[in-house]
């Protein structure tokens, strides 16, 4: 499925440039990922553009995806804004499962000898930084556990005969399957289908977030993987408060602009008068609670808010630092109780 074949004149055979950007784009891209009727799939794989831009975020939050394999070009400038979309995908919570270097080398059919005709790789480095899963390749041996001992980072030579394939509009495993673009191919497909593997049992492992009405807390649990039982809380308002969507970020600065309060979430919480932004009263209670990519929830709140994704660490430190405050809260009691007790 391609945005291609519903774009404006494609039906004629003369689609026209896809002049979208913004709300727009993510929508769409929302539109083909959930409004395709795909059938019955093994593998779901979404070729994206090229950056860290609305298309990439908007898929990581509303996709559940097990992997990402990410694609780059040899040198200096490719491998830092490369190491920009590794942050991005380590953000979401998107298990990145190889690292593929294109056009990497040329290699000389007479000699063997390579050259590196667009500057030296830096595929092992941002391998190694993305920490791959790389124990997927160990059950090939040879080639895949040289690419294993890489840290996963594969590299594909310059080739004519993928150019000559592409031409074609053949795969260039059928086309020239003793190329050696299409061994590092097939290396490849193993390596991921096996990596992709290892990711949907840690998709399995996103834990359950809901709303305890007994005591107004927000509860973040665990319910398979090494964490299974382990369960974090914090009360609905605070995190409601904690909000870092552009809504609430003015709705800070306003509070902090009209009376000086601290920013919300913090010991003086306050919110500007309204009708919906009651967000630091303790009144305050999720709808609804539904889960966003790999990494966190989106809440539509009592208040009308809906617009912020809280990730699940966020949840995980304010819960957290709910525990320190009431660790420190009864050493102080019990500290009191016994200078009552001296003293009398």
């Amino acid at each position: 499925m391609s945005f291609g074949f519903i774009a404006k004149g494609a039906s004629r055979g003369e689609p026209a440039p896809a002049l979208v950007r913004g709300p727009v784009a993510s929508t769409t891209v929302q539109q083909l990922a959930a409004g395709t009727e795909w059938g019955e799939l093994d593998v779901l794989v979404v070729d994206m553009p090229p950056g860290t831009g609305d298309i990439m975020l908007t898929l990581c939050q509303s996709v559940g995806l097990s992997g990402a394999v990410v694609v780059t070009t040899p040198g200096k400038l490719a491998a830092a804004d490369t190491a920009k979309g590794l942050e991005l995908l380590h953000q979401a919570r998107v298990p990145v499962l190889a690292l593929v270097e294109n056009l990497a080398y040329f290699e000389e059919p007479s000699t063997g000898v390579r050259h590196r005709l667009f500057g030296r790789s830096y595929a092992r480095e941002l391998a190694t930084s993305a920490q791959l899963a790389h124990g997927a390749a160990a059950a090939d041996g040879g080639a895949a556990a040289e690419a294993t001992e890489a840290g996963g980072a594969f590299e594909l030579p310059i080739d004519a005969a993928m150019t000559e394939a592409l031409e074609r509009a053949q795969p260039l495993v059928l086309a020239a399957p003793d190329s050696p673009s299409a061994r590092a191919f097939a290396r490849l497909a193993g390596f991921v289908t096996r990596a992709a593997e290892e990711g949907r049992a840690a998709h399995n492992e996103r834990p359950n977030v809901s709303y305890r009405a007994a005591d107004g807390a927000v509860v973040l649990r665990y319910v398979s993987g090494a964490q299974e039982g382990r369960e974090y809380a914090v009360p609905a308002a605070r995190l409601r408060a904690s909000a870092r969507d552009a809504v609430s970020a003015s709705q800070r600065a306003a509070a902090i602009a009209t009376d000086g309060a601290e920013p919300l979430g913090r010991a003086r919480s306050a919110a500007p008068s309204g009708p919906k932004s009651d967000a630091a009263g303790a009144s305050v209670r999720p709808l609804d609670i539904s889960p966003r990519g790999n990494y966190g929830v989106a809440i539509r709140w009592s208040d009308g808010h809906q617009s912020a994704i809280f990730p699940y660490d966020q949840i995980i430190e304010l819960a957290e630092d709910e525990e320190r405050r009431a660790q420190g809260q009864a050493g102080a009691g019990r500290a009191l109780d016994s200078g009552v007790a001296r003293a009398t």
